[in-house]
């Protein structure tokens, strides 16, 4: 599965028609497009992926009078973007989005982890109520469809609280603990919701030179790149750990789980 081209992507077209749609439909059919079909933290998870992307694309905006003269170069940029990263964009194998490469378990204690349990909704302690993350869902409720699993991984980054995971091997790196790379935060999101999809995107993105000014990130190239430019390759990977963890492009879609 290729996130550029295949649909998983829940939302609710104009006529109020709710349809899966892939990267690519996104902003070739934002004008299509009304709104995400998704709950909160999906909302959350899938707008910050969005914004990246088109933020990565522009190269910006610069400054505000370059926001408020973008928005028709938003679709043609990140269409030409995706293409040239699609390869990034694969659910499985080599390179594959939000994974690194060379991880591994060595005493199997994650060997039948059901994916269920990157699910928020999937709790199992007889309350019925939807938590971040019940690592007790239940292994034999799987996933109906393979468009889900995208999704929920990019739920389960967005909202990790981080902490022990475990034994884990990482190259030649052995961790007994957490694996987490970017720190958690309690962040308030807020969006500014447009007439289409297309709208939406472009009222939240966020000029160069307000990124320059944070107090958040570190001191180094505050813009950075998004992950998937810079996947880090190992522990020692200390260039793409950093744009990972101290960036603004770094972290809209944040490294806090190596998966």
């Amino acid at each position: 599965m290729n996130l550029v081209k295949d649909p998983w992507i829940p939302v609710v077209m104009q006529d109020g028609t709710p349809e899966l749609v892939s990267l690519r439909d996104v902003f070739a059919k934002g004008e299509e497009i009304a709104d995400l079909a998704a709950n909160p933290c999906q909302r959350i998870a899938l707008m910050r992926l969005l914004i990246c992307i088109a933020q990565a694309a522009l190269d910006g905006p610069k400054d505000e009078d370059d926001w408020r003269t973008c928005k028709p170069r938003i679709a043609p940029a990140a269409l030409a973007y995706l293409d040239r990263w699609k390869d990034r964009f694969n659910l499985f194998g080599e390179h594959a989005f939000l994974q690194v490469d060379g991880l591994q378990y060595p005493d199997d204690s994650f060997a039948d982890k059901p994916l269920r349990t990157l699910d928020a909704t999937s709790a199992n302690g007889g309350t019925g109520l939807s938590m971040l993350w019940d690592h007790a869902a239940d292994a034999d409720v799987r996933f109906t469809a393979i468009h889900e699993i995208p999704l929920y991984a990019l739920c389960y980054v967005n909202f990790s609280c981080s902490g022990k995971v475990g034994k884990a091997q990482w190259r030649e790196v052995l961790f007994n603990g957490s694996t987490a790379v970017a720190p958690s935060h309690n962040y308030l999101h807020t969006y500014l919701i447009g007439k289409t999809l297309c709208d939406t995107i472009y009222n939240n993105l966020c000029s160069k030179d307000v990124v320059s000014t944070s107090v958040v990130l570190g001191e180094s190239d505050k813009w950075g790149c998004p992950i998937w430019e810079r996947m880090p390759t190992s522990p020692d990977d200390t260039e793409a750990l950093c744009n990972a963890s101290q960036t603004y492009l770094g972290r809209l879609v944040p490294l806090s789980r190596l998966i």
